[in-house]
C-alpha cells in the first residue's frame, strides 16, 4: 500500500473522487432510511422533520406534498366542524322561532 504522499496528482484526484462518491452514496442511503421512517410514522410532523434534515433530499417533493395533504385535511375538518355548528345553531334558532 502506497502512502498518499507518493500518489501522483491524478491518482490523488481519482482517490478523492471515489471517496466523494462513497460519501454521496451514504447520504442517499441515510435519506432513504429517514424517508421510510417518515412514511411509516405518517404524520405531518414526521414529514416536516424529514424536510428539516433533507430540504433538498431525494424525497423532498413528496414530503412537501404529504405536508400539503395534511394541511388540506385539517382545513377540511375545520370547515366541516364549522358547517355542523352553523347547522346546529340554525336548527336551534328555527325551533325558537316556532315557539313564538
Amino acid at each position: 500500500m502506497s502512502s498518499i504522499a507518493n500518489l501522483s496528482y491524478k491518482e490523488l484526484l481519482n482517490k478523492f473522487d471515489g471517496y466523494l462518491d462513497y460519501l454521496e452514496e451514504i447520504e442517499k442511503v441515510k435519506d432513504k432510511i429517514e424517508w421510510e421512517e417518515a412514511k411509516r410514522i405518517n404524520t405531518q410532523r414526521a414529514y416536516e422533520e424529514y424536510l428539516y434534515s433533507y430540504i433538498n433530499g431525494i424525497y423532498s417533493f413528496e414530503a412537501k406534498q404529504k405536508i400539503d395533504e395534511f394541511i388540506a385535511l385539517k382545513r377540511a375538518k375545520k370547515l366541516e366542524r364549522k358547517r355542523k355548528e352553523e347547522e346546529r345553531l340554525a336548527k336551534i334558532k328555527a325551533e325558537k322561532d316556532t315557539w313564538k
